[in-house]
């Protein structure tokens, strides 16, 4: 089932939004995106076969004409986010997953950020953990973890152009786990223009119901992902030495900006 909507002006950024089992995030998640009041925002929801309350949910949000909803079979978070890009008509893509959150005014100022530099291929920012209970500090805590912000490959503290993601192509569906790290390795490896700011983007909630919380699981899928972009290089006539950090792509720029 799919509400496609032709946007009367296009948008100028589309956010996409995967969700399995979220409805009781997803209200939250839409009124944080529209609470900014900007023009050219789309979004575009995408039910990977959720058994609670989405689809009403995602009808309900359709009907009155707010955002594009589609839902498919359960296939994992990387074939929802193809699916969602494919219904995107702007040219600036992000991804928010449905339980987390930006802080205030963060897409303004990401989205001003790249339509005053048309040479950028993507901006990104800096992720902290958000507890949501004294449980989930207590499960999602571990010695060595970051306290404040840190830079990591998460979608959610990003905004890419589509030319981006047309010359990278979309994520490895075959992967439940892992995808987004995946096609980060595939960004990297090509040489991108990426800028990376010393700014908090997003709020990483930690719950009883993150997929991320079975870490065996992460750190197979970790593996995984570094194999594969490996036996990318390997095949390539001149492969890089060397995949560069974020920390690399650091632009010291006015907080402000």
């Amino acid at each position: 089932m799919t509400a496609a909507l032709v946007p009367a002006v296009s948008p100028v950024v589309s956010i996409v939004i995967p969700i399995y089992n979220g409805a009781t995030h997803l209200p939250g998640a839409i009124e944080m995106i529209e609470a900014e009041g900007l023009g050219g925002v789309e979004i575009v929801v995408v039910d990977d076969g959720s058994t609670d309350a989405t689809p009403d949910l995602c009808e309900g949000l359709a009907a009155a004409g707010r955002i594009i909803t589609t839902r498919t079979v359960n296939r994992g978070p990387g074939a929802a986010r193809n699916t969602g890009v494919g219904l995107a008509h702007a040219p600036i893509i992000g991804f928010l997953d449905v339980d987390d959150r930006w802080p205030d005014g963060r897409l303004d100022w990401m989205l001003r950020y790249m339509v005053d530099r048309p040479a950028v291929e993507g901006v990104m920012g800096q992720i902290q953990y958000a507890y949501t209970s004294p449980e989930a500090v207590i499960a999602w805590a571990p010695v060595g973890q970051p306290e404040g912000a840190f830079f990591a490959p998460h979608l959610g503290a990003a905004l890419f152009r589509r030319s981006l993601w047309d010359r990278m192509g979309g994520f490895a569906e075959e992967l439940r786990y892992g995808e987004d790290v995946d096609w980060y390795f595939r960004v990297l490896e090509s040489e991108p223009a990426l800028h990376v700011l010393r700014r908090l983007v997003l709020l990483y909630r930690m719950h009883d119901g993150n997929m991320t919380r079975d870490r065996v699981t992460l750190r197979q899928a970790f593996v995984t992902c570094i194999s594969r972009s490996l036996a990318r290089r390997k095949r390539r006539s001149n492969p890089p030495a060397r995949l560069p950090g974020l920390e690399e792509f650091i632009v010291e720029v006015d907080s402000s900006a």
